[in-house]
């Protein structure tokens, strides 16, 4: 996909297996976009702004990037083990 004129393109990937029931919930600037579980994949059109990612599972993981307009942006929740249900920690690719 392409970002349309003007915006900029953010996937959230969680490309394991790992821990495939337990679902993990993606932030943007405070707000729910949605809601991962393992193999599979989220997108966001937004503006081309400084914006927080916050990916929550028993733990939160928190990245800011400048985003410019034109690039599509790829972010991968890793997952590591809890206590109680799994971690994730968010990386860019």
């Amino acid at each position: 996909m392409i970002p349309p004129e003007g915006k900029a393109l953010v996937y959230v990937v969680r490309p394991n297996r790992a821990g495939g029931l337990i679902k993990f919930k993606f932030h943007v600037d405070g707000k729910h976009v949605g809601t991962t579980k393992a193999r599979r994949f989220l997108y966001s059109v937004l503006d081309p702004d400084p914006h927080l990612f916050m990916s929550k599972s028993e733990n939160e993981s928190e990245m800011q990037l400048n985003l410019e307009a034109g690039k599509t942006y790829y972010l991968k929740q890793k997952i590591k083990l809890g206590a109680l249900k799994a971690r994730n920690e968010l990386i860019q690719l």
